[in-house]
Order: structure tokens, then sequence, then C-alpha cells
């Protein structure tokens, strides 16, 4: 299977048809698949997500896939009517087109009673208002990587809100300190290691990527920001590789999305650092206006400024754009942005 490529090139992840296994069934642990279910396939199969989750925890317990060639909204809403799932399965792109789409009205969406999304961070407003619309009692998210496989779930007895669940049986977690390297304890942020039977063997022949990526005793490295609560809930911040540094403190480009994101003028954006010889990297938000909207660099600005602290000001400026480069699975690539900051500087 591919990596994701958010940050660098895919990669190819070498996983055991054992790993694949033990992750079907520690996933049906949770109780959230049923076999009696129709689930609308519009995930790549070359993604942890649309495999893993969906495609082959379906084919074990016997339940009907509906396959999209690609997704698009008027389609996808109405193989909805259509087939009346009892659950979908979406990245964070598609709750803004659930939330913001004005035709979503039209088709009946009464058989949904269950949401799950992941791949990327959900911002908090998006997640009400579908929330609302759609009459649910909450949006289940979970965790996983290709290299990891899916290790967290929010099931629909233990939720709690903006977590990605608690551990699946025979994954084991630590929560490290990226500059000491410790354990930290509960309620503080590090870098998340995993361990478990469904761990892939790491990287087609870059065995120096596999040195990076674990640890002397097996640990993988996931590059993600966590904590964990008291009872044992994870929380996701931020890609280690994704963070901004600002004057030596710690941004997090989903956290300046989310408030972004509340805007009634903004439809979509995407946050990156950019270099900045005296605070190391500035914040900067590329951003898609809502049709029919109107604001300026200076609007944004002032509004991101009245919600965060001194470090997550947007000093690095606003750029508009006609859309956010994403994956298909939904993560944004920032790297992308990146390239754009990077030629916008030279001109």
């Amino acid at each position: 299977m591919s990596s994701s490529g958010t940050t660098g090139f895919p990669k190819a992840v070498m996983i055991t048809h054992f790993a694949i296994i033990a992750n079907s069934l520690q996933q049906l642990s949770v109780g959230l698949a049923t076999p009696e279910d129709c689930y609308i396939m519009f995930l790549p199969l070359f993604h942890v997500y649309g495999l893993y989750l969906v495609t082959l925890l379906c084919h074990v317990i016997g339940a009907k896939i509906v396959i999209m060639s690609r997704f698009q909204p008027d389609e996808y809403l109405r193989l909805i009517q259509k087939h009346k799932p009892n659950m979908l399965q979406v990245v964070p792109p598609v709750m803004v087109m659930f939330s913001k789409y004005p035709r979503v009205s039209e088709y009946d969406l009464s058989s949904i009673k269950t949401v799950i999304c992941g791949a990327a961070p959900l911002s908090q407003e998006i997640e009400e208002v579908v929330k609302t619309k759609l009459k649910l009692p909450c949006v289940i998210q979970g965790y996983g990587m290709t290299e990891v496989g899916v290790t967290h779930a929010n099931g629909r007895e233990d939720f709690r809100y903006k977590s990605v669940g608690k551990i699946l049986p025979l994954v084991e977690m630590k929560i490290v300190d990226v500059e000491t390297g410790k354990t930290c304890g509960l309620n503080e942020e590090g870098e998340i290691w995993i361990k478990g039977p469904q761990i892939s063997l790491g990287y087609l022949n870059l065995p120096e990527e596999n040195k990076r990526f674990f640890t002397d005793d097996g640990w993988a490295r996931t590059g993600d920001i966590g904590k964990e609560d008291d009872d044992g809930y994870l929380f996701v911040v931020d890609r280690l590789k994704e963070l901004i540094k600002y004057k030596g403190l710690q941004v997090a480009p989903a956290t300046l999305e989310d408030i972004l994101l509340t805007h009634d003028a903004i439809a979509d954006v995407g946050v990156i650092g950019v270099p900045d010889e005296d605070a190391g990297e500035l914040p900067r938000a590329y951003v898609v206006k809502k049709a029919g909207k109107k604001i300026t660099e200076a609007e944004i600005i002032r509004y991101v400024d009245s919600k965060v602290s001194p470090h997550m000001k947007l000093r690095g400026g606003v750029e508009f754009v006609s859309e956010i480069p994403r994956t298909l699975s939904g993560k944004i690539l920032r790297k992308t942005l990146r390239l754009k900051a990077k030629a916008l500087s030279k001109l």
C-alpha cells in the first residue's frame, strides 16, 4: 500500500496478511460494522481508510459495498437516498460539503444514523453543523495510518468529543516528548508511538527510512503529536513535521484551520509556516472564498487575531486561492502549499 505523501513523496508500505487479518478483527471489536448495512465507497482503495476500514471489513462481515468511480456531491447524495445506508465513512472535505452545499436538503438522508470521519483533522464548527443537519448524536472519529493500521476508534457507546477514541485490543501506545525522548504523562503532548500485531514491515527498499520510523525495540514513530486523557482517550493535535515553529513556540496548522472555517465567507483553508529570518516560521493561510461572499486579507487577519494567542497570529499573511490541494483521502497537501509559497517568495 501507499503512504499518503503529505510531507514528501508517497512510499510503498509492506503489509503482511497477518497484519491485515489482525487489524480487521481489532476493528470488529468496536461494533460499528453490521452485515445488514450498505456502505457507499468513494475513498481510494490504495489508502488505509478505504481498504482497511471499509472494503476489507465489509468483506469480513459480508456487507454490501457500492463503489463510486470518483466523488461527486450529487451522485453521492443520490446513492445515499437510493441505498439507504445507516452509516457513512467520510473525510473532512465531505463534511464541509454536507455543511455548505446548498442541494443537500433536496435528498432524503434520513437513513443515516452514524457518520465516521477520518484521514485528517475535523473542524468543530463543521462537525456541529453536520450533526444538526443529519440529526446525529455524534460524529465518530478514529486514528490510524498505513504504516501502523487502525489503532483507535470512538465507538457508539464510548464517545468523547474531539477524541479519536480509545486504543483497540492488542495495540500498545506511548506518548514521547519530542525533545527529551522521555515518556509523557497523561494530558501531556508528545509524539505517538505504536506497537501491535497490525504493524507493517516498513517501507519497501528504504532501509534508512525504516531506521528512522522504527525504534530498536520495535516501536513505530508515527510523526503525529497527541495526548491521552485520564480515561484513555487519544487526542491528535497535528503532524510533527507540519507544526509551525514561531520563535520556538509550536503552532498547529489544524487549530488555525478550525478557527478560519468558522467564518461564513470561507469555504476551505490550508495553513503552513513560511520561513522568516527572525522568527523561524510565520503562519500563513491559503483561503478559498465561499461563492458570493467578499472578504479581505486584513479582515481575515483581524478575525484570527481576536481568537488566538499572539504567537498564533497570521503574520505570514493570507493568500486567496481557487482550491486547497488535497490527497484523494482528503488530507491537505502542505508540501504543495510550501512550494507555492517558495515560488511566490522568488518573484
